[in-house]
């Protein structure tokens, strides 16, 4: 049976000699993947297409009773130029769909093609790449169920003289609760910043990308409680970690 879908494109690996086997998170029917026959060869008609993190409009093969369908041709939607133009913006982007596609969607209780394209969108044009990927993680944190506690102090459930933020206890901790060998103690500005993540969401980034200017740090702080709670590791944060320290 045919069938033309819409997606972004998460990853693409190679397969036998000149095929290649894509996956991409389809509007209609989250993640897919698809068989690209002879997609390494120099002629290939969907090699432009066929690129990570491009939105694209796939016409396939569809097996239902399958895992992997047959691409036939695949026609470009939104190729993200600014994004490959920038080092910075196209490893974020890497993460992105990285994170996507070792998330369980059916968890995030979301539509995760809008969610990813709405943040591909701002990231394209956006002067905070940092402010954009730390908002990422952030949402990817609550919908996956494990964001930080903001509200007050974890142990005391106080609001006053908050003081740090502990990664295993899982969110603000007061002073008087705080133990300074295992909790980052933050400034005040920064505990607002990570409170401010934590609570917005993706539509309001053009709120939360004037609000001060955005660094690695902030994007670390995220990354720590979505790799210790959700048993997720992101490959190419680690580069991305390298080029913050370029930059630095």
């Amino acid at each position: 049976m045919n069938k033309t879908l819409e997606g972004i494109i998460l990853s693409i690996r190679d397969y036998k000699e000149h095929d290649a086997i894509i996956k991409a998170l389809c509007k209609e029917i989250g993640i897919q993947s698809f068989v690209a026959r002879g997609l390494r060869k120099a002629n290939s008609k969907n090699l432009g297409a066929a690129q990570v993190f491009t939105h694209a409009k796939f016409f396939v093969e569809f097996h239902e009773q399958k895992t992997i369908h047959t691409m036939k041709t695949a026609e470009i939607m939104q190729s993200y130029r600014t994004i490959r133009e920038d080092l910075l913006k196209q490893t974020i982007a890497s993460v992105l769909c990285e994170c996507m596609e070792k998330a369980d969607l059916d968890m995030l209780n979301i539509s995760a093609f809008d969610f990813l394209q709405c943040t591909m969108n701002h990231l394209a044009k956006t002067s905070q790449p940092y402010g954009l990927l730390a908002l990422f993680m952030a949402n990817m944190n609550r919908y996956c169920g494990v964001e930080p506690y903001v509200e007050g102090c974890v142990h005391c459930h106080s609001q006053k003289q908050i003081q740090a933020v502990s990664v295993i206890d899982g969110g603000f901790v007061c002073a008087h609760c705080m133990n300074p060998t295992k909790d980052i103690i933050m400034h005040k500005q920064d505990l607002y910043s990570f409170r401010l993540l934590c609570l917005a969401d993706m539509e309001n980034f053009e709120a939360i990308e004037t609000y001060q200017n955005w660094t690695f740090d902030h994007v670390q702080m995220m990354v720590r409680f979505f790799e210790e709670y959700s048993g997720m590791y992101c490959k190419s944060m680690r580069f991305l970690s390298c080029i913050a320290k370029m930059d630095a």
